[in-house]
């Protein structure tokens, strides 16, 4: 009876959590819905198995929510060069 009682704590606490941060992100949501968004990842998310699932579940939700994500690996000091003139 104790474990699903904290069990139970548990999920509400990453509930809330969850809620707080997309009650954060809206009008972001909102400003770019539509949008196509560059996802730039490097090659030690693709190491890490964890990391990685964890990475690809939020870009699957950001296409879920309506935003455009592509990603992009490797030529990093280009894409950040090119982003810091459009800045």
């Amino acid at each position: 009876m104790k474990k699903t009682k904290k069990k139970a704590k548990t999920m509400k606490l990453y509930a809330k959590k969850k809620v707080s941060t997309f009650v954060e992100a809206l009008p972001y949501l909102r400003k770019f819905h539509g949008r196509t968004i560059l996802i730039k990842l490097g090659g030690s998310v693709l190491i890490d198995n964890k990391l990685k699932n964890s990475m690809l579940k939020d870009i699957a939700l950001l296409n879920f929510i309506g935003l455009n994500p592509v990603i992009v690996h490797g030529g990093g000091p280009d894409i950040s060069k090119e982003m810091e003139k459009r800045a």
